[in-house]
């Protein structure tokens, strides 16, 4: 309720006009680990009055973000399939998310007209179509296996999609790359948590990056071997992440990390012994960088191997009064055009 969008834009969130006050707010029903469930407490989205309005707040605000960044991660994807949202009076007495409904997302509609007012081509939709007169049959059908093939093929064929084996490319990739000129960017999906075949759909059909977690990879009973998230389950079109916001840094999670998980990280990385938690950062940036993903997001406190205990008054910098508490930019002397924090 205190941000600009719902101020400036309260027409498009469950809001009553007379009181100012949200009708239903986000959540997560109970589960496993919370018996009260998730209570977040955002307006959630009146997406009748989004659709009528043809998603231009949606595509006002992804245009805003890819003018400054060259990918967007859309954050609790499976909301676009269906959500789940708690009437706000229950919300307020009881702080609890017990209380609510499942409620179908806008899905197809949102990202058909988002991609239609961006100018965005899908080549999983489009290109079959588009080349139907371009080229012979044969080629046609090659040139797509091979477009798709960037973000669905395990293993080195996918980092030779381009070129043969001479390095040279493939006659008809020019062609084809220069139709998807103004292809969809990066598009991220924060896919974790219970995953529906719906809402794998739904991220297939417009080529929506899936995530990976390492932290994630090692206990999981239930999918045991097939967990998506052990590095050879990885696929092209993913993003893998040592850990999120959400989690502990991994030297704090290998810390406070179950037998099972030790022994099963151990065991694939065939060592004798477990890696201590002075270097686990280490040991799963290097996983996640060999990895056949796409590409990979080292949070920067693993890349420091901090833990989640942090010295408060030591780590502070730019205090004007104090002489150690400060920040500069230095260069490195071989790389003159690279700045580094220190």
């Amino acid at each position: 309720m205190h941000s600009s969008d719902a101020w400036s834009n309260s027409e498009m969130f469950e809001i009553d006009s007379a009181s100012n006050t949200p009708l239903y707010v986000s959540g997560v029903p109970p589960d496993y680990f919370s018996a009260e469930g998730q209570l977040w407490g955002h307006p959630v989205y009146a997406w009748d009055a989004h659709a009528r309005t043809n998603f231009i707040w949606w595509t006002r605000r992804l245009a805003s973000s890819f003018e400054k960044f060259d990918a967007c991660r859309l954050d609790h994807f499976r909301g676009f399939e269906s959500y789940w949202r708690v009437p706000y009076e229950f919300a307020v007495k009881h702080k609890s998310a017990k209380e609510g409904e499942w409620v179908q997302g806008p899905g197809r509609k949102l990202f058909d007209a988002v991609f239609k007012n961006m100018g965005w081509e899908n080549p999983r939709i489009n290109v079959a179509s588009a080349y139907s007169e371009a080229l012979a049959k044969s080629s046609k059908k090659a040139s797509i296996k091979k477009w798709l093939a960037r973000f669905h093929n395990k293993g080195s064929a996918a980092n030779a999609l381009l070129t043969n084996n001479s390095g040279a490319q493939h006659s008809s990739m020019p062609q084809l790359r220069g139709h998807i000129v103004r292809s969809a960017p990066l598009l991220i999906a924060e896919d974790l948590g219970f995953i529906t075949p719906e809402i794998v759909a739904l991220r297939d059909r417009y080529s929506i990056f899936s995530m990976r977690v390492m932290q994630f990879a090692w206990d999981d009973e239930e999918k045991g071997l097939r967990c998506e998230h052990l590095p050879y389950n990885h696929t092209r079109d993913c993003v893998v992440y040592t850990g999120t916001h959400d989690n502990a840094t991994s030297h704090s999670w290998w810390k406070n990390a179950s037998d099972r998980q030790k022994e099963h990280l151990s065991n694939y990385l065939g060592l004798k012994e477990e890696p201590p938690a002075s270097s686990i950062h280490s040991v799963l940036s290097l996983l996640a960088l060999l990895s056949v993903a796409y590409l990979v997001i080292l949070p920067v406190q693993d890349i420091l191997g901090l833990s989640s205990v942090i010295d408060l008054e030591e780590k502070q910098t730019n205090v004007m009064t104090q002489a150690h508490a400060y920040s500069r930019a230095t260069r490195r002397p071989h790389r003159p055009n690279m700045a580094f924090s220190a």
